[in-house]
């Protein structure tokens, strides 16, 4: 945001420079509102580049890595193209709770 500030004729003052900083901040928040961040080291860049041959999304293929490395036993997401792609059991976030309450309960 600043280089597009100086681009379209702007200064990035030190105000500027803190409001810019607070909003990369926020949007920071609100992702991992939405989502769980996936480590990106070389063997997950490495085998999400294989994951291409099912999904064409880098984010999918991702967080289809991220599982198979950590030898995740569910993938927890509302995605159906995801979860049809999967190569793991997967589960809406309800029926995880659902699976989660029964396993605590019984």
């Amino acid at each position: 945001m600043k280089q597009l500030t100086r681009e379209n004729g702007g200064v990035v003052d030190e105000s500027t420079a803190r409001s810019i900083n607070d909003f990369a901040w926020q949007c920071v928040e609100h992702m991992t509102d939405l989502a769980v961040s996936i480590p990106m080291d070389d063997r997950t860049a490495w085998l999400t580049r294989h994951y291409r041959e099912i999904t064409s999304d880098y984010e999918d293929g991702s967080v289809l890595a991220a599982c198979e490395l950590c030898k995740a036993r569910y993938l927890v997401t509302h995605d159906k193209k995801l979860a049809a792609q999967a190569n793991i059991a997967t589960k809406t976030a309800v029926e995880m709770a659902d699976l989660i309450a029964h396993a605590h309960c019984g």
